[in-house]
């Protein structure tokens, strides 16, 4: 267990466009990285989506953004550092994983969100910022183009995320234990009018989202293509 003190390191807070930003940061000393997102509302409420651990300064660069509103722990592995956040923050309100049906109305205009059903275990939920047109996942899909060598590679290349955009084999064949409920989920996903994907590991997909995400699951033999 990593101390009290101990901080992953990350990369500065990035602007994606106005009303979307991002932190990048390490994960337990590995080239597979992980990214927090931040989207913004016209009334300046923050939507913290997979929350980093972040040193005080840092929470206060935020803080300028708006006023952290929510926090999302978008599935049951990437709510670890959640609990710093509530701390920091005890008026925000906490999404834990399997709890998207209880997103507010009165933020679905500006960020609508989805379960991702037809998963065991995993229980994802998935978020469609309105304005840049930016849906955001966590582990639904990978797009890792680094270059890697050894067994990361050949980790990578098995579970069929080595210079690839979509679903991994580990979410086909280990997750997901009913498709027909995992088809709808996606279906009602693709009725959104996304053109970037921003997902938790790898880089970020600008263009051509929707088209991309339905042809990645169409491979995996999710929906027809």
């Amino acid at each position: 267990m990593a101390s009290p003190d101990h901080f992953e390191p990350y990369d500065r807070l990035r602007e994606v466009e106005p009303d979307l930003y991002c932190v990048d940061g390490d994960w337990q000393g590995t080239r597979f990285r992980r990214r927090m997102t931040i989207m913004r509302t016209r009334a300046k409420q923050l939507v913290i989506h997979s929350p980093i651990r972040l040193h005080e300064a840092d929470y206060a660069n935020i803080e300028t953004l708006g006023l952290v509103s929510h926090i999302v722990a978008p599935n049951r592995f990437h709510q670890s550092d959640a609990a710093e956040w509530r701390r920091r923050f005890p008026l925000a309100t906490f999404h834990p994983p399997g709890t998207a049906g209880h997103w507010p109305m009165g933020l679905r205009k500006e960020i609508d969100c989805l379960p991702f059903d037809g998963t065991r275990l995993l229980q994802e939920s998935v978020y469609f910022h309105v304005v840049s047109r930016t849906l955001v996942v966590t582990d639904l899909v990978f797009n890792l183009q680094m270059e890697v060598e050894g067994f990361e590679k050949f980790l990578f290349k098995l579970n069929g995320v080595y210079k690839h955009f979509g679903p991994s084999r580990l979410l086909r064949y280990g997750f997901i234990n009913d498709v027909d409920q995992a088809r709808r989920s996606l279906r009602r996903i693709l009725e959104w009018d996304f053109e970037r994907v921003i997902m938790s590991h790898g880089t970020i997909l600008e263009r051509e989202g929707r088209v991309k995400l339905a042809f990645a699951f169409a491979e995996r033999g999710i929906i027809a293509n």
